[in-house]
Parts: structure tokens; C-alpha cells; sequence
């Protein structure tokens, strides 16, 4: 069921729910003003397990912090389940400035991580070239048209840096408005397009992501390719920060050619490093998640 149904009452779906045996909540960014508040009837109207997911705080940059009645149906999501866990550190704080317990709020990542990837059989990527995919935030970031200027400027200045026969650039769609905006890059890149799950294994085969929509990134640390995120919310710095490379998040407000183009020669020159060390941080995150749902198991058999 999509995450509006805790922003409404509605009966049906709560009759539904509690004929279930157990609720997970996931979806790692919830905690946003386009989903709050949470209806505290809905919530209070939940009478099974629940448990959150991996879910994630959202704050663009630019944005004001959430009013009153949503951190008060926040809490109360908190209240009514049996284990709450978070995606990241950042999440983690917040809701502990709300007054909630730190203990109670196991931070296992982003839930994304994990999703699998199934081949493509089309031979979409170029051989014997580097293969740098790319991708803007246009989704309805409000604040976008401030930055817009110096992002797509530096975006050409990477796609004019290189020569084409030796690196070749492909565009990954992850929302569809971002096709009103491809025309402004200078070169035209093809575009990829695909289901996830073959979108996820053309990220495997890309050698580096530039991008700026958050799971581009998780997807790409999921397939243990590097990558390099162009932030616009607290939840991009936060991921860096998860995995300990905060060197791969550059926030939309410092960005500049220089910057985008140095940091990219540097992440391409340690491209086997950045491999090895996703590798090794997902098994820790794999072992973080296989503990939350192992105390699922133990409270529903109860």
C-alpha cells in the first residue's frame, strides 16, 4: 500500500490491515512534509505489530522544519511500534530531538541497498570506453531553480572535459519530469530507461554515477559502483556520512566545475577503493538488517 494511506482515515484499508498479521512501514523518506502529519486516528486505529523499516527524514536544502502536529504524529508512529529503525544517523538525531529514546532507534540503511538486480540482455554500454552515467534532481525539489544555473553548467563541463572516444556519458531517468530538462545538457547522452531491476544491473556495469537524485547513489553503493552525489537534503549528506566516504557528496549550495570535475578524476583514479570499501560496508549494513528482522521473527511469535 503507498505511504498516503497514514496521512487519511480510511476505514477499509484499516480493517484491511488489521487482518494482517504483522505491519511494516517502510519507504526511506516518510518523515517529509509531503506525507505529514500522519493521522493520528489512523495510527491509534492500528492494532497489530508494526515496525518501520529503514525510513529515512527529509529536509531540502532551503526548506523550513516541520510544524507541530507533524512531529506530534511522528511520535505517535513511534509510540504505537514495536521497533522502529531508521535509514541513517541524521534520522536518528532528529527524532532524538524530538525527545524520543536513542536506543530505540536502530539505524540499519537504506533499505534500497538491496534491491536486486536482474541482466539486461541489450548491449546498451559502450566497450572498451569509461561509462559515466548521470542524473538530476527535477522531481519537485522547490528550491531547484536557484541551483539550476551552476548545476547544468557544471554537468557540461564534465560531458566537454573528456574525449567522447574514450568515455561515453548515458543519462539514468529516475523521475519522469526529468525529461523536460535533459534538453539543457550540451551533448546529447542516451538515455536509460528501464525497469528497476534492469536499471539496477546497468549500474553494476557503469564505472562511475554522477548523480543527484539519492537513490541513484544507493543503488550505485548497493552494486558497489562509485559514485558522486550533487546534494540537495540533509538525507544526501547523511548517506555520505553512513558510509563513510562524505568526500562522494558534494551539496548543491558549494558546487562548482572545478569541484565536480576534480572530484570525479579522483574517484576514477580510486575506482578499485571505492568497490572494495562498498563491498565491505554492505556486509555490515547486510548484518545490521538480518538482526532487525531476526527480533521481528521473535516478537511475532510471540
Amino acid at each position: 500500500m503507498p505511504i498516503e494511506i497514514l496521512s487519511t482515515y480510511d476505514e477499509k484499508i484499516l480493517k484491511k490491515i488489521n487482518n494482517t498479521d504483522f505491519l511494516i512501514i517502510g519507504g526511506g523518506g516518510i518523515l517529509y512534509s509531503y506525507f505529514l502529519p500522519f493521522n493520528t486516528n489512523f495510527i491509534n486505529g492500528i492494532k497489530i505489530p508494526t515496525f518501520t523499516f529503514g525510513i529515512g527524514y527529509i529536509k531540502e536544502i532551503g526548506s523550513t522544519d516541520l510544524n507541530l502536529k507533524s512531529k506530534k504524529s511522528i511520535i505517535l508512529l513511534f509510540k504505537k511500534c514495536s521497533i522502529f529503525s531508521v535509514r541513517d544517523f541524521n534520522t536518528k538525531n532528529y527524532l532524538t530531538n524530538l525527545g524520543l529514546p536513542a536506543k530505540k532507534i536502530p539505524v540499519i540503511g537504506d533499505p534500497a541497498i538491496f534491491l536486486k538486480k536482474i541482466k539486461y540482455k541489450k548491449n546498451i554500454l559502450s566497450k572498451n570506453t569509461i561509462n559515466i552515467g548521470l542524473n538530476l534532481n527535477y522531481s519537485g525539489w522547490l528550491d531547484f531553480g536557484k541551483y539550476e544555473e551552476k548545476i547544468i553548467k557544471s554537468y557540461n563541463s564534465l560531458l566537454n572535459r573528456y574525449d567522447p572516444n574514450k568515455f561515453k556519458f548515458y543519462y539514468l531517468i529516475h523521475h519522469p519530469s526529468e525529461k523536460k530538462i535533459l534538453y539543457k545538457l550540451e551533448k546529447k547522452i542516451k538515455i536509460i530507461n528501464l525497469k528497476p531491476e534492469n536499471q539496477i544491473y546497468i549500474y553494476s556495469k557503469l564505472d562511475l554515477i554522477v548523480g543527484m537524485m539519492l537513490h541513484s547513489c544507493v543503488l550505485s553503493f548497493g552494486v558497489q559502483t562509485p559514485f558522486i552525489n550533487i546534494g540537495y537534503d540533509v538525507r544526501n549528506e547523511s548517506f555520505g556520512k553512513f558510509i563513510k566516504h562524505p568526500e562522494l557528496i558534494i551539496n548543491s549550495n558549494i558546487l562548482t566545475e572545478k569541484k565536480l570535475n576534480d572530484t570525479v578524476a579522483s574517484v576514477l583514479k580510486k575506482h578499485k577503493y571505492y568497490k572494495k570499501s562498498f563491498f565491505t560496508k554492505k556486509n555490515k549494513i547486510q548484518k545490521l538488517q538480518e538482526k532487525f528482522f531476526n527480533r521481528i521473527k521473535l516478537i511475532i511469535k510471540k
